[in-house]
């Protein structure tokens, strides 16, 4: 009888898993990744129109389809409790108990929407990552799969040629000559894989507010993409070295 109530609980849990994760690829792959602005009120206004969709019954997990459940309400118990955070710092902490697992994956994923995070699945290694800025990327910054020594993203953008989609976009422009310099001074060894890709999502997260404000030029936002610019506001330290490209040496 206790091997039998343990092998419940587990199916349990795992039909939960099952059927949030259809539930959630479906609207990720369907709703989400269409989006042309990246805001939590269009990712609102995608949950609902998924959850409404009049073929919601092939897109969200039910039991006429015989693939599991995704319920429409949960019941959870909240809790507000005191205690010390940081010594010597009191914190009220919020205390969640929910019978079903799938209760919790959607507040915690319904939470992350509202706070402006966005999943989104990798166009090179499909794979799912989180996006928290609100500008496009469509790879990955995970090592791919297939040759770990670079990320999705490195060879998602050497593939598809990031050059000529920025050809007509000065900012973009920047963005990808700052790209180079940072490829450039890997392989000179002033900075490691490391370091640039932290250089990488600074200057990524600057090229984002700069879109947004109207007030920065693209001179100003070319001046903010200077490596030493990057390296300083990341905490990042370059080895000095040479600058320019390498001298070609001559077959004896």
């Amino acid at each position: 009888m206790v091997y039998q109530g343990i092998c419940k609980c587990y199916r349990n849990i795992l039909e939960d898993i099952a059927s949030f994760n259809m539930t959630i690829h479906n609207f990720i792959n369907c709703f989400l990744s269409p989006l042309v602005q990246l805001n939590p009120s269009n990712y609102a206004a995608s949950l609902y129109d998924f959850l409404n969709h009049p073929r919601a019954d092939r897109l969200i997990a039910n039991p006429g389809s015989r693939a599991g459940l995704f319920t429409n309400a949960d019941a959870i118990t909240m809790r507000f409790i005191p205690r010390e955070g940081k010594p010597g710092e009191f914190q009220i902490f919020e205390y969640y108990e929910a019978k079903n697992l799938q209760t919790l994956l959607k507040m915690d994923f319904y939470r992350a929407l509202g706070a402006g995070h966005i999943i989104r699945r990798c166009e090179y290694c499909k794979r799912y990552f989180l996006l928290t800025k609100g500008y496009h990327t469509k790879y990955c910054d995970l090592p791919n799969p297939e040759n770990p020594s670079f990320t999705c993203r490195q060879l998602g953008y050497r593939k598809t040629g990031r050059k000529e989609e920025a050809k007509d976009d000065p900012m973009k422009q920047s963005l990808f000559r700052c790209y180079q310099r940072l490829n450039q001074d890997v392989k000179r060894g002033n900075l490691t894989d490391e370091q640039r890709q932290i250089l990488y999502r600074k200057a990524e997260e600057l090229h984002f507010d700069a879109r947004l404000n109207p007030n920065i030029s693209n001179a100003d936002f070319e001046k903010s993409l200077e490596t030493k610019n990057l390296c300083k506001l990341c905490g990042v330290e370059r080895k000095s070295g040479k600058v320019g490209r390498p001298r070609k040496t001559k077959a004896i």
